[in-house]
């Protein structure tokens, strides 16, 4: 756990995700997420009578953009620039570039097979780089 930054960590994003559990850890199917409830002794309450242990969030389109922005960005995988179309449609895969533009410019962010990722230069103001990727109403 810990090890799926951009430093340190090789092979597959969608093989790490499948392949590593950990307890605690948000549940999420791409549509909504679901997580314990906080509190132990309603939690055990729950467990005696069968009731749900969990809370559920459904996520809209624009919430699941930024958690892919999230959980992308800072990883040697990067953004698929290809995924990030299909997944979230033409609008936001332009948006995403046109606010990618200026890192891309200045040597923070750059665009390899397709795929956007962060340069070692990118690496050291990373939250300002994920902050101006993600979408803001």
């Amino acid at each position: 756990m810990g090890n799926n930054n951009i430093h340190s960590l090789n092979g597959n994003y969608d093989d790490y995700l499948v392949k590593n559990i950990f307890f605690g850890r948000k549940k999420d199917n791409g549509t909504s997420r679901q997580w314990n409830i906080a509190s132990l002794d309603a939690y055990i309450s729950n467990m005696k009578n069968g009731e749900p242990c969990f809370e559920v969030e459904e996520l809209d389109l624009y919430t699941r953009y930024n958690d892919f922005i999230i959980t992308r960005i800072r990883t040697h995988w990067g953004l698929p620039l290809s995924h990030l179309q299909a997944e979230f449609g033409d609008e936001l895969y332009r948006y995403c570039l046109r606010m990618a533009r200026p890192h891309i410019e200045q040597g923070m962010l750059q665009i390899q097979e397709n795929t956007l990722r962060l340069t070692r230069r990118g690496i050291f103001i990373s939250d300002g780089i994920m902050s101006d990727l993600l979408w803001v109403e």
